[in-house]
C-alpha cells in the first residue's frame, strides 16, 4: 500500500467558463488505484489541472488583491465517493467520505472527514494517517474560481 500523493491523482478534462477576467472551472478528481491511503493534512491538488491556466485560485495568497472576499474560492461537491457507483443511474453509493477543500499558502488540499465516535451529534474529524484509510477508486467534483 502507498500514500496518496499529488502525482497519483487523476483529473478529468475541466469544464472552463470565462467570467469577466476570471475563470470558473469544474473538474472530476479521482484517486485511481485501490491501494492508496489517505495522509492526514489532505491531498494537494494542482490548480493548473483544474483548468486554471495561471494556477491561481481567487482570494488566496498568490492571487491577493483580486476579490479578497472570495477567500479560497475553491470547493468540492462535499463527498468523496466510490467512483464506480457515484454517477451510475439507479446505483447506491455504497461508500464515501465527507470532503472539503482548504487552502494553505495558496495551495488547495482535498481533506476527508469521518465520524470516529458513534452516536448522534458527534462531530466528524479529519481521517488520520494511522488509521490507514483506503480511498482508492473514489472521486469528487471540484469547482474553482481563479486565473
Amino acid at each position: 500500500m502507498s500514500a496518496i500523493s499529488a502525482a497519483t491523482i487523476e483529473y478529468s478534462a475541466p469544464f472552463v467558463a470565462k467570467i469577466g477576467d476570471s475563470l470558473f472551472t469544474i473538474t472530476k478528481v479521482t484517486v485511481p488505484t485501490t491501494e492508496e491511503e489517505y495522509l492526514e493534512g489532505g491531498i494537494e491538488l494542482n490548480p493548473a489541472k483544474l483548468g486554471l491556466t495561471d494556477g491561481l485560485i481567487m482570494g488566496t495568497a498568490p492571487a491577493a488583491g483580486a476579490h479578497p472576499e472570495l477567500y479560497g474560492a475553491i470547493w468540492c461537491d462535499g463527498l468523496l465517493a466510490t467512483d464506480k457507483t457515484q454517477y451510475e443511474e439507479g446505483k447506491e453509493v455504497a461508500e464515501g467520505f465527507d470532503a472539503a477543500i482548504t487552502t494553505i499558502n495558496g495551495k488547495p488540499f482535498l481533506r476527508l472527514y469521518a465520524q470516529v465516535t458513534a452516536g448522534a451529534g458527534k462531530p466528524m474529524t479529519e481521517c488520520k494517517t494511522a488509521t490507514k484509510v483506503k480511498v482508492g477508486k473514489f472521486s469528487t467534483v471540484v469547482f474553482a474560481i481563479g486565473k
